[in-house]
């Protein structure tokens, strides 16, 4: 009898052993989806022609969602704005070609642990790997991110400065140059600084 109380014993504790951990509170909640507040969020990049002139543009419409540690955007690259209509147009033509290539795709990941724990008003800078898919190729970046936790449902993930793209990460190049012709203009950078503020509520 002795010997069967004990082989219980070594049983229960055995099957104890291998219950999971439990979840830490940003595991608790991390599963519950985030998405994108259009309205509130911003990406813009910068040209610069003819040597000295320096001009911003942005996208209307963008779409996306996080959950866990995954971030998902997607731009929607027809509506690129640069306060010129006819050029809008020739970008979404000869640079984008948007009947081809409609979206951009970026993703990257944020890690439960630095959004979840912070309390609303608080900041802190994290260095992330973004992936970027566009006109049929793919490019990763290093990118310090700025994470704000703006309310209890409220977060805004920014660049904390701006992410040098070049032309030729996205096979850009040919149609720079067309750019470049149709407004003949004497040269068009290849290297365009992309910023962004992101707003996500849940």
């Amino acid at each position: 009898m002795r010997v069967f109380i004990l082989a219980l014993g070594l049983l229960l504790a055995a099957c104890g052993g291998n219950k999971p951990a439990p979840e830490t509170a940003a595991e608790a909640v991390s599963t519950q989806s985030w998405n994108l507040d259009d309205a509130n969020s911003r990406l813009a990049f910068i040209t610069i022609k003819k040597g000295t002139a320096v001009e911003v543009h942005s996208f209307g419409q963008m779409t996306g969602s996080f959950a866990g540690d995954r971030l998902d955007v997607e731009l929607i690259l027809d509506t690129v704005n640069t306060g010129i209509e006819i050029r809008d147009t020739r970008m979404r033509q000869h640079l984008f070609e948007t009947n081809q290539y409609p979206f951009a795709h970026i993703e990257a990941l944020v890690l439960p642990d630095d959004y979840e724990l912070m309390p609303v008003g608080a900041q802190r800078t994290v260095t992330q790997s973004i992936d970027v898919s566009m006109h049929g190729h793919r490019a990763s970046y290093d990118v310090d991110i700025v994470l704000t936790r703006l309310g209890v449902n409220k977060v805004q993930i920014q660049s904390a400065a701006p992410v040098v793209v070049e032309a030729s990460d996205f096979g850009f190049e040919a149609g720079v140059e067309t750019l470049r012709t149709l407004a003949n203009l004497s040269a068009i950078t290849q290297s365009v600084p992309v910023s962004f503020s992101l707003v996500f509520t849940r």
